[in-house]
């Protein structure tokens, strides 16, 4: 029994000690733990984000490949009624008239597309700082009520390296056995 005892009261009176002696050690778990948690928020929102901002770099992506072909046709245009490509013959024939005719249709099929995608990467801008200000608000969450009370610095003491509490305890413990331990260890004497 009086081991028994010995290791409860070596628990209750060793905790207090330690959350002292390992101050700022505890401080500074509590911090990486803390910044742990900011780094999982980061890390989810920012793929998000990321992956906001690649749909937005494809819709411009397409866009430009649309314009500088669209430009393209033009330039074929005006080189076919110029006369210095295509069939060289300078006018209004009925090569030029075709080439102009793709290049309107494909104009106004760009200019379709261009409201169309002027539209999406509105809507993706949106989506953009909805995400940045839901990541902003969950970190505010985690850093003004982040707990840093007893059971916080229980954990953050738990996660320190190395096994200095045990010992911490395991002196206490003999402290309050030793009186047994050296009744134990003794000759017999009168008393017995």
């Amino acid at each position: 029994p009086r081991m028994v005892l010995a290791f409860f009261i070596a628990m209750v009176v060793s905790k207090p000690i330690e959350l002292k002696l390992f101050e700022q050690e505890i401080n500074k778990q509590l911090k990486v733990m803390q910044l742990s948690e900011l780094n999982e928020i980061d890390l989810r929102w920012d793929r998000d984000i990321a992956n906001n901002d690649q749909q937005v770099a494809n819709l411009q992506n397409q866009l430009e490949d649309k314009f500088k072909l669209k430009e393209q046709y033009y330039l074929e245009y005006q080189c076919e009624c110029d006369g210095t490509c295509g069939t060289g013959i300078r006018g209004r024939g009925s090569e030029c008239e075709r080439k102009r005719l793709k290049y309107e249709s494909f104009h106004e099929e760009y200019l379709e597309f261009k409201v169309q995608t002027e539209l999406l990467l509105s809507d993706f801008h949106e989506e953009r700082n909805r995400l940045i200000d839901q990541k902003v608000s969950d970190r505010n969450a985690i850093t003004e009520v982040y707990a840093d009370g007893l059971l916080a610095r229980l954990e953050a003491l738990s996660n320190l390296p190395g096994n200095y509490s045990l010992a911490i305890m395991l002196i206490f413990m003999l402290v309050e056995i030793a009186p047994i331990i050296t009744k134990m260890m003794s000759s017999k004497g009168p008393y017995e």
